[in-house]
C-alpha cells in the first residue's frame, strides 16, 4: 500500500513538471506564472470561521513580480442538514493589493502600429498601483459519496488608487518638402517629451462564478479537484471578461495543516494578472 501510495505520488509530481515545462508554449503573455500564498484560519463558536492569506505572484516565467497581497475573512454556516452532505455559507472579505502595471505602449491612432511614421504613440513606464478590494461570497457544497460538489457565486468590488508613472511621448512631423517635390509620404521624429502621467483613481465591480468538483480517494490523503469560474463585468452590461480552469490536489496533515498544488489556465489578460498559466501552491495553518 506504501509503494502505491509513494508511485501515485510521483506520478502527480511528475504530472506538475510537465504542465510546468509545457506551459510557457500556452501563456498568452510570454510565461508561467507563479501564486503562493499562505493563511491561518480559526473555527469559531455557532459555525463561524475566521481567517488571514497573504500572497505573493510571480509572472513572466517566474522573472518578474506580478503582486503580493494581504487579507482578512469572516464566513457562517447558514445551513447545513442532518447528514452533513449538504452546506450553505456565506462569507465577508477585504484584501489589499499592491500590483505591477508592466510597462504599456499606447497608441494614438487606433488601427496603426509604430511602423506608420505618421502616427505619434506613447510609453508608460511600469509602476505600483494600490487596491482595495471587498468581496461578499455565497456558496454551497454537496457530496454525493465520495465526490463532491460546489457553487461560489462572489461579488467582488475594486477600488484603484491614484498612481503616477513615467511617460514619454513620440510624436512624429510630415515632411512637406519631400510630399510636395517627390509625392513622397515620409515623417521624421521629433525630440521625445518626458513627463509623469497621473492615473486617476477608479474602480471595478465583477462577478465570479465558481463551479467545483473534487473526489476522497479512500486511504489517500490527496484529494483531487478540478473547477471553472467566469468573471463577468458588472460595470460593462455584465460581459464576459476572463474564463478560468483550475486543478490540482488538497491535502492536510493531523486537521491543523492543510495545502493546495494546482495547474491555472485563464484565457484573457486584466489588471488582476495577465492571461496564460500559473502553478498555484497554497498552505493553511487551521486552529
Amino acid at each position: 500500500m506504501i509503494m502505491k501510495k509513494v508511485s501515485l505520488l510521483i506520478k502527480a509530481i511528475c504530472c506538475f513538471a510537465a504542465m510546468w515545462a509545457a506551459a510557457p508554449l500556452s501563456a498568452q503573455d510570454g510565461g508561467m506564472g507563479l501564486w503562493s500564498s499562505i493563511g491561518l484560519e480559526k473555527d469559531l463558536p455557532k459555525g463561524m470561521n475566521a481567517g488571514i492569506e497573504a500572497e505573493y505572484r510571480l509572472r513572466d516565467g517566474l522573472s518578474a513580480t506580478d503582486r503580493w497581497s494581504i487579507g482578512a475573512s469572516l464566513s457562517k454556516r447558514l445551513y447545513r442538514n442532518a447528514a452533513k452532505t449538504f452546506n450553505v455559507r456565506a462569507e465577508l472579505g477585504y484584501k489589499f493589493i499592491n500590483a505591477v502595471r508592466p510597462e504599456e505602449t499606447k497608441f494614438k491612432s487606433d488601427g496603426f502600429s509604430i511602423e506608420d511614421v505618421l502616427y505619434d504613440y506613447n510609453i508608460l513606464s511600469e509602476y505600483w498601483q494600490n487596491r482595495h478590494r471587498l468581496s461578499a461570497t455565497l456558496s454551497a457544497s454537496y457530496e454525493l459519496g465520495r465526490f463532491k460538489f460546489s457553487v461560489k457565486e462572489r461579488y467582488q468590488y475594486t477600488y484603484e488608487s491614484e498612481s503616477e508613472c513615467g511617460r514619454e511621448k513620440h510624436r512624429f512631423e510630415l515632411d512637406e518638402e519631400k510630399l510636395e517635390n517627390q509625392g513622397i509620404v515620409e515623417a521624421r521624429e521629433m525630440p521625445v517629451e518626458k513627463d509623469i502621467k497621473t492615473n486617476a483613481a477608479d474602480s471595478k465591480q465583477v462577478l465570479r462564478s465558481r463551479l467545483q468538483a473534487s473526489y476522497n480517494i479512500p486511504h489517500w490523503k490527496y484529494d483531487p479537484f478540478v473547477s471553472y469560474e467566469l468573471f463577468n463585468g458588472l460595470d460593462s452590461g455584465f460581459d464576459l471578461r476572463k474564463m478560468r480552469v483550475n486543478a490540482g490536489v488538497d491535502f492536510s496533515f493531523n486537521k491543523k495543516h492543510y495545502f493546495k498544488l494546482s495547474y491555472l489556465w485563464q484565457d484573457n489578460s486584466d489588471d488582476d494578472e495577465p492571461a496564460g498559466a500559473a502553478v498555484c501552491i497554497g498552505y493553511t495553518f487551521s486552529f
